[in-house]
């Protein structure tokens, strides 16, 4: 469950990378609207595989503490 697995890195301090085409569901209706209550949660951008791979792993976004 990507939404539970995002919200137990972030509490703990880690940074969360959403690569939308590395999770799954049944629905891609509720596939959809997990990625976009986490990208309003966690303030982070939706990214692919070739992208994370592309920019040396860490997906390019910024650590919670860093406010972005």
């Amino acid at each position: 469950m990507p939404v539970a697995t995002a919200s137990d890195a972030y509490a703990r301090d880690l940074r969360v990378v959403l690569v939308e085409d590395a999770m799954a569901s049944v629905d891609p209706e509720r596939h959809e609207r997990a990625l976009e209550e986490l990208v309003a949660q966690y303030r982070q951008r939706r990214r692919d595989v070739d992208q994370v791979v592309h920019s040396g792993g860490d997906g390019g976004g910024a650590s919670p503490s860093s406010g972005m």
